[in-house]
């Protein structure tokens, strides 16, 4: 399965391109990963048969590890081609993206920069797939 992780908003400093580059090559052990800055998040393809759209919000639900872990799963056995991750921008996600999502979820309660919400989703994204795959870098 294929994830794409789309975010609106300024370009990434060089320190957060650092953590993002890291757990990016990460999961390239266990698929393939494209990130995606853009202006307006509304311009962003989606095409609900093949792709599982998963906005960021923080009135979406939460996941432990384990239970991302199994969501997951259970998308890649949807047999949908993409995982499409939105995060927003300063102002967030437009309803209208909000509503054409599969699952809106929350990685805190707690409102967060962007790039912050970025960095804290894909190292959670490479740890549920190394915690799939049997690896040693989750721990409970």
């Amino acid at each position: 399965m294929k994830i794409e992780i789309v975010w609106e908003g300024k370009s990434l400093q060089p320190h957060e391109r650092k953590w993002i580059d890291e757990y990016s090559n990460r999961i390239q052990k266990y698929g393939r990963l494209n990130l995606t800055r853009v202006k307006n998040l509304e311009k962003i393809k989606y095409d609900g048969k093949k792709m599982y759209r998963v906005v960021l919000d923080e009135k979406g639900r939460s996941f432990s590890t384990a239970q991302l872990t199994q969501h997951l799963q259970k998308i890649e056995q949807s047999h949908k081609g993409v995982l499409q991750f939105i995060v927003g921008g300063a102002y967030g996600v437009p309803e209208t993206i909000k509503q054409s999502s599969d699952l809106m979820l929350s990685l805190s309660k707690f409102t967060m920069p962007h790039r912050l919400a970025l960095l804290v989703l894909i190292e959670q994204v490479y740890r549920s797939l190394s915690f799939k795959a049997g690896d040693p870098y989750h721990h409970v």
